[in-house]
């Protein structure tokens, strides 16, 4: 079982924000950032399992896309605040998502 899948699986599932402490990788400074949750596994450019965010205060020089390995997550919280997808997924289709989501034409 892997720490916090559950919680990214259900903010996914309800469309809702998350806030997430992780250690960052290079310096493994503790950060806080309220995020996107996109989903877990691989990616084209990542070929191991990780969890996938759109992070929604970035530092000035990083992107958007936050990309966790799940050693690096000290805790995930599931906030109250919702999001609507159109707004945040701007890649076309296949969206091939690791987790199931009814996400409508972004699922």
């Amino acid at each position: 079982m892997i720490k916090f899948y559950d919680e990214l699986e259900q903010a996914i599932q309800q469309t809702k924000k998350v806030e997430i402490r992780f250690k960052e990788k290079e310096t493994w400074i503790l950060k806080d950032r309220v995020c996107i949750p996109y989903d877990f596994g691989k990616t084209k450019k990542i070929k191991k399992d990780m969890f996938h965010f759109y992070d929604l205060n970035p530092d000035d020089w990083k992107t958007h896309n936050l990309s966790l390995n799940p050693e690096q997550i000290i805790d995930l919280i599931i906030l109250e605040d919702k999001f609507n997808p159109c707004d945040y997924v701007k890649w076309d289709w296949p969206y091939n998502w690791n987790i199931q989501r009814n996400w409508w034409i972004y699922s």
